[in-house]
């Protein structure tokens, strides 16, 4: 995690099922320098926020453009956040 933070706190932050608190305590036992989580933050729960605030503000009418469209914007992001989570290599060793 540390040659690597910032990728992996945004990474992480983007996927919408895992409580921030626990991320809080794991970025704080691991490598991750404080600006990279700080950052990383920042950045990674922009994308979840605008799409979860525009699903439940149109959440009224399920047949609308503005619900349908951000409901494909959450499912996308969870999908590709957890398809990048899985499909990352790990950094090089350092022995």
């Amino acid at each position: 995690m540390r040659s690597r933070g910032l990728l992996g706190v945004v990474t992480l932050r983007l996927v919408p099922v895992v409580p921030f608190n626990v991320l809080n305590y794991a970025f704080g036992l691991s490598t991750v320098e404080r600006r990279n989580h700080v950052i990383g933050t920042g950045i990674g729960i922009v994308p979840g926020t605008v799409a979860f605030v525009a699903l439940g503000s149109s959440i009224a009418d399920p047949g609308s453009t503005a619900f349908l469209a951000s409901l494909a914007a959450a499912l996308l992001l969870s999908a590709v956040s957890t398809l990048r989570a899985r499909t990352a290599s790990p950094p090089p060793s350092r022995t």
